[in-house]
């Protein structure tokens, strides 16, 4: 996770069909981490307002 936070981080722009086959995953799992990854943004410092926007489909 802490590598796709890095990726994002960079401005990397990624489909989730394309992480999930780089990962090894499914793209489930990639949904968890993406849903995941926005919960601790979220959490995280309530004055700096960043998420992690992605298409489901």
């Amino acid at each position: 996770m802490l590598s796709l936070y890095e990726r994002l981080n960079r401005g990397e722009v990624r489909n989730k069909q394309n992480l999930a086959v780089a990962y090894g995953v499914d793209e489930k799992t990639m949904q968890r981490d993406i849903r995941d990854l926005n919960n601790y943004l979220r959490s995280d410092d309530k004055k700096v307002s960043r998420i992690v926007v992605y298409n489901k489909s």
